[in-house]
């Protein structure tokens, strides 16, 4: 008989402790109930189905929301902008990579180094001066840096990395190149100011004519 109660100990215990461990991998993400906004793929271990990571907007927030204000290069003075900082948003999925390639809403793609995200705070800004961010004026996302409190934000290079109307990421395990930008898509950048404003400029005019078509 006390074999018996041993026995029954023993199984006891083990069910407690596996029910007690943690996961391998980590939980998965809740199904996102609204429209979603942005897409996560490539080096994640966290998704909500098809090896992707899917929010809208409420799944974002659930996050932490975090403001800072600071100026552009595409508006007049300081601006607020409110959003989720996105090492908050790649840690949720897990992402494991070296960078990352954000893409815009007409397909415009550029990527970024993460150790940009571990050393400012780096924002995916849905709300600018208390308003949502709509495809119309550059949401539903636009990726803001904290250029007035860091002077080595405030140029063309890093100027570039400001995507707006983000809507997909892919975690890549790439490393950036020496000038800290690498691009996957037409027209290709070159270190030189002026082909930086020639591509933004080319850029900016086709994010105007899908806004003019974007529902709000």
């Amino acid at each position: 008989m006390p074999k018996v109660f041993a026995s029954i100990s023993v199984v006891v215990g083990l069910v407690l402790a596996l029910a007690a461990a943690p996961a391998i991998g980590g939980p998965q993400l809740a199904e996102p109930e609204g429209r979603v906004i942005l897409t996560i793929s490539g080096a994640i271990d966290r998704t909500n189905g098809d090896a992707l990571a899917r929010f809208d907007r409420k799944m974002l927030e659930e996050l932490g929301t975090t403001t800072i204000i600071t100026t552009t290069s595409w508006t007049d003075g300081p601006q607020e902008f409110e959003g989720v900082l996105a090492r908050d948003v790649l840690k949720a999925v897990g992402a494991t990579g070296g960078t990352i390639a954000a893409t815009a809403l007409n397909d415009y793609q550029i990527t970024i180094p993460m150790s940009d995200f571990d050393k400012y705070q780096v924002l995916f800004a849905t709300h600018m001066n208390g308003v949502e961010l709509t495809a119309r004026d550059k949401g539903p996302i636009w990726i803001v840096y904290p250029r007035d409190d860091h002077k080595e934000l405030r140029n063309q290079k890093v100027d570039a990395k400001w995507l707006w109307q983000l809507s997909k990421i892919n975690v890549q395990y790439r490393a950036p190149n020496r000038g800290g930008v690498m691009r996957s898509c037409s027209p290709r950048i070159s270190r030189s100011p002026s082909a930086y404003s020639s591509a933004w400029l080319d850029w900016s005019r086709k994010t105007e004519r899908l806004a003019t078509s974007a529902p709000r």
